[in-house]
């Protein structure tokens, strides 16, 4: 259906999109509006009018009158300064309850402008508890505390604590308290103020704790002697006192001592009162400094210790509280590890013949280098003849401050009235000792083992005495009497050294074994030693328990396992220990342990065994010496493997002493016509033939039934026995001994060669 009421669009050609409002229209209608409004706003001039008329001005004057103390209230003039949306903004919230005010000024994501029209406006809100308690009203504003003026924050919550404690609510007056002793304008009433609150509230530590930071944050106050702030500190004490917080007390006390000048002495009072909280709050550390002061300002503390006797005689009273405070003084740096001052406070009161105290400066002298000022004090009083068991401990000192000659004749009368002292006999064979009078030093030590047998260190230090006079005898004696803990690594060195000189084997023995129980042995040469003193005990079985032990801390040392092989070859009855130590790949790779082998190999029931172990080609690993060839030689042979024997044997030329190698070998193959020969070639003109030589060609000749040609060479060889230069007489002749025969007797060989 067609729109009446719509305008007629013209249909003549060229014409736009037909428009419902024509423009002229609408630039008419925007006039009219501004001019409507412009009539109907009022300027600034007339809305302070209107206020009149209405008697919000009224209202704002008497508000400002009554809120902030101004008599004369506002102008007209004032107001219109403001602008007229400040004024709209008063003028609402007038019309507000006092609730509704308070809400509207501090609405949470509001600007807050807080001048001195909404802080009077504010105020008249809050005056009243009937209209709005206070913790109704600090819910509000104390989330926007922050923004509020200082100036202005402090006259709001002074109003709301009051109010407050009017209506019974100290915990909420010491919240808004608090708030307001943050401010720097802060004074020491309203932290009093803040103090009671949270005093009456049950919570006297945390009004303590604001307290204390209030004044931590002033320190000119904190160190006032105004009688405010006197009084201010002493409150401080007193609600930590009742909040069961004596540290904090013991903060404030120690701010009221701070404040003393240095010129002006600390009362007793005042440091009981420390000492007191001090104390109860384990914090004995903090109070010494002024333990301290109080201390050095009492006469008695002026005088030199060695007045100090005579003043506790002429004034007794006066010396008793003087050595009841530096005790205190004394006990509490003790306890707080300050040890010099105690030192110090001990030996004044050790002068005056305080037993415990001069106990405690024995135990800290050595400790504090102050042995020297102990010893003064020592040789000043008489308590030495009180405690007569102090004397040594005095003649200790002397000598440790060189001051020998002063120590001797106290050492020496104290060991003569008391022999039973082992430690006073031993430290005066020291002094004598470092003395340099070694005779004395001597008779001095060996009378203290006398008396003593026991004392480990008066044997040590006779031993060292005796070693330096050449009784080596003796010294050895005496390391060897030690029981094994009493030994060290010196004794040890020493007593290895001694029975070495001395050819005292079985000594050597011990002390080598001492010294890889009690060593950190981290090398097998300590393990080698105890081998090479083996060869000359009579029984090697305890070294091999020794090297044994050794083996299994070294299992791969290839030295260590020649070195049992080498013991055990003394035993030629049980040939296979030493191959089971022998038998090792570590030991494949030794030339000492290869020859070893090979020397042994004729001695075990399973020679074949160790050929396999050693190898077909060992003789090409390692260039071995002829002797250890032809070992090799003649154990391959009887293992069955002649061509490898001959190869070994074709190595060793027949000259020098190889003839005399190979004439050995010979004869444990059963070739005693070819050992024959090769021995009378060796022995032939040779002049450095020895007599075991010559025995062996007899035994050669005993073997095949030629015995007089036996004869002969035994008789060279006791030729060569009786002679006093075997080396340069002339040659033995050899008889001829060509063999017409084979010798049909079997060979007999040494208990040393026979397979």
């Amino acid at each position: 259906m067609p729109n009446a009421l719509a305008m007629p669009f013209s249909n003549e050609a060229g014409t736009g999109e037909p428009r419902v409002v024509p423009v002229k229209l609408l630039v008419l209608i925007v006039c009219l509006s501004l001019l409507g409004s412009y009539l109907l706003v009022p300027d600034q001039s007339q809305l302070v009018e209107r206020l009149m008329m209405d008697q919000q001005y009224s209202r704002i004057q008497d508000m400002l009158r009554s809120s902030l103390g101004n008599e004369d209230g506002v102008d007209a003039e004032s107001l219109q300064k403001l602008g007229s949306e400040r004024l709209a903004s008063l003028s609402n919230l007038l019309r507000l309850t006092p609730r509704e005010q308070v809400q509207t000024i501090f609405a949470a994501g509001r600007p807050l402008t807080y001048d001195r029209f909404t802080h009077a406006v504010t105020l008249a809100a809050v005056k009243y508890v009937d209209v709005m308690t206070p913790e109704q009203a600090w819910a509000l504003i104390g989330k926007q505390v922050d923004r509020i003026p200082p100036g202005y924050l402090a006259d709001l919550t002074s109003v709301l604590a009051h109010n407050a404690l009017a209506t019974g609510k100290p915990d909420v007056a010491a919240r808004v308290l608090a708030k307001s002793a943050e401010l720097p304008q802060a004074t020491p009433v309203q932290a009093r103020e803040m103090v009671q609150a949270f005093r009456w509230s049950g919570k006297a530590a945390e009004g303590a704790l604001h307290l204390r930071r209030w004044l931590e944050a002033r320190p000119d106050l904190a160190s006032s002697l105004s009688p405010d702030m006197m009084e201010l500190r002493d409150l401080g004490l007193q609600v930590a006192l009742e909040g069961g917080s004596p540290g904090d007390a013991l903060d404030f006390q120690i701010m009221g001592l701070k404040a003393i000048p240095q010129t002006t002495a600390i009362s007793e009072p005042q440091i009981k009162v420390a000492m007191s909280l001090a104390t109860q709050s384990s914090r004995t550390g903090d109070v010494v400094p002024w333990l301290k002061r109080f201390i050095e300002g009492l006469p008695e503390h002026k005088l030199d210790w060695r007045s100090l006797p005579q003043q506790k005689v002429s004034s007794p009273d006066k010396f008793a509280t003087y050595a009841t405070w530096l005790t205190k003084y004394a006990q509490y740096s003790d306890w707080s590890s300050g040890f010099d001052t105690a030192f110090d406070a001990h030996f004044r009161l050790a002068a005056c013949g305080e037993v415990p105290s001069l106990d405690r400066c024995l135990a800290l002298a050595d400790f504090l280098g102050r042995i020297e000022e102990l010893a003064d004090l020592l040789q000043f009083t008489s308590i030495t003849d009180q405690r007569p068991e102090l004397q040594p401990k005095l003649a200790a000192f002397l000598a440790n401050l060189g001051r020998d000659e002063e120590a001797l004749p106290i050492y020496q009368k104290w060991v003569t009235d008391h022999p039973e002292d082992a430690e006073a006999a031993h430290d005066l064979g020291c002094l004598l000792e470092d003395m340099g009078r070694e005779e004395d030093a001597l008779l001095a030590f060996a009378n203290a083992v006398k008396v003593h047998p026991e004392h480990v260190a008066s044997i040590k230090k006779l031993a060292e005495s005796c070693i330096r006079a050449g009784k080596h005898a003796n010294a050895l004696q005496l390391y060897a009497g030690l029981p094994e803990k009493a030994h060290d690594h010196a004794t040890l060195e020493n007593y290895a050294l001694l029975a070495e000189s001395l050819d005292q084997h079985d000594q050597l023995f011990r002390a080598q074994v001492l010294t890889t129980r009690q060593t950190d042995v981290t090398t097998v040469e300590p393990y080698l030693a105890i081998a090479e003193t083996a060869s000359y005990l009579e029984n090697p079985e305890p070294a091999i328990a020794e090297l044994e032990k050794g083996l299994q801390r070294f299992p791969s040392s290839p030295a260590l396992r020649v070195a049992i092989g080498t013991v055990w070859l003394r035993d030629l009855t049980n040939p296979e220990r030493c191959y089971a130590a022998l038998k090792h790949d570590s030991v494949k790779q030794s030339f000492e342990g290869v020859t070893l082998l090979i020397e042994i190999g004729a001695l075990l029931p399973n020679p074949p065994d160790l050929l396999a172990f050693l190898g077909s080609d060992i003789e090409n690993k390692f260039s071995l010496p002829p002797q250890s060839r032809l070992e090799l030689a003649v154990l391959s042979h009887r293992c069955g493997d002649v061509a490898r024997a001959e190869r070994l044997f074709a190595t060793v030329p027949e000259e020098g002493r190889g003839l005399a190698y190979l004439a050995e070998a010979k004869t444990q193959l059963g070739e005693l016509d070819d050992a024959i020969r090769l021995m009378n070639r060796y022995l032939e003109g040779n002049s450095r033939a020895t007599s075991e030589d010559w025995i062996a060609l007899g035994e050669l000749f005993e073997q095949t039934g030629r015995a007089d040609e036996a004869d002969h060479a035994f008789q060279q060889s006791l030729t060569l026995l009786t002679s006093d230069l075997p080396d340069t007489k002339e040659a033995p002749t050899i008889k001829s001994t060509q063999a017409s025969e084979p010798a049909s007797v079997s060979p007999r060989l040494s208990p040393a060669t026979e397979p």
